[in-house]
C-alpha cells in the first residue's frame, strides 16, 4: 500500500497543482494576489512534483528490471500524467493572464 503511494504521488501533487492554480486564478480575478503570490503557492508543488515524478520515472527502469510489470507501469503513468497536469495548468494559467 506505501508502495502505490509513493508511486501514484506525483499525479496526485500534480492535480493538486491545477486545483491550486484554479484557486490562485479566481482569487486574481478578484484582485485578492498578485502574480508573486501565486508563484510562490505553484512553484513548491511545481518543484517537489518534478523531483518526485523524475525519481519515480527513473524508479520505473528498476521495476521494469526486477520484472514488476503492474508497477512499472504505474510509476511510468504517474510521471506522464504528472507532465499532463504540469501542462494543462500552465495553459490554464497562460491562457488567462494573456487575455488579460
Amino acid at each position: 500500500m506505501k508502495r502505490i503511494f509513493i508511486v501514484w504521488s506525483p499525479a496526485i501533487l500534480g492535480l493538486f497543482l491545477i486545483i491550486v492554480a484554479k484557486f490562485n486564478l479566481y482569487q486574481f480575478e478578484r484582485d485578492a494576489i498578485d502574480i508573486h503570490t501565486m508563484l510562490s503557492r505553484e512553484l513548491p508543488i511545481l518543484v517537489a512534483g518534478g523531483l518526485l515524478s523524475i525519481a519515480i520515472f527513473f524508479s520505473s527502469f528498476y521495476w521494469l528490471y526486477k520484472k514488476h510489470w503492474s508497477i512499472a507501469l504505474q510509476s511510468f503513468l504517474s510521471s506522464m500524467i504528472f507532465v499532463l497536469f504540469f501542462i494543462v495548468g500552465g495553459a490554464i494559467g497562460a491562457s488567462y493572464l494573456n487575455a488579460t
